[in-house]
């Protein structure tokens, strides 16, 4: 059975201040509340970023030279700023409730 078309389903908006790719993303890495499965997309997600962490001080200790520190600058602060994300993220799941 059809039900009839309500014009005013139509005008209703989100009520929720938070948009709809943030819970996408969190959803994504497990973070979202009565997501499925939190614990296996947490896990994949922070091995996969670990995974990049070690690859990236693998190549600066490996290309590590003083005649170039542009280069190395480039490279360190980018390590550095994943770092913060993945410790952030860690203690973000650390102290979840």
């Amino acid at each position: 059975m059809l039900l009839p078309f309500n014009t005013s389903e139509k005008a209703m908006k989100r009520t929720s201040t938070i948009s709809r790719l943030v819970e996408f993303g969190l959803r994504l890495i497990g973070m979202w509340p009565d997501s499925a499965y939190p614990n296996f997309y947490w896990s994949m997600y922070m091995t996969m970023l670990g995974l990049y962490q070690y690859f990236q001080y693998s190549y600066i200790v490996t290309h590590f030279d003083t005649s170039n520190l542009s280069i190395l600058t480039d490279c360190l602060g980018l390590a550095l700023a994943n770092t913060s994300a993945f410790l952030k993220l860690f203690f973000l799941r650390w102290n979840r409730r």
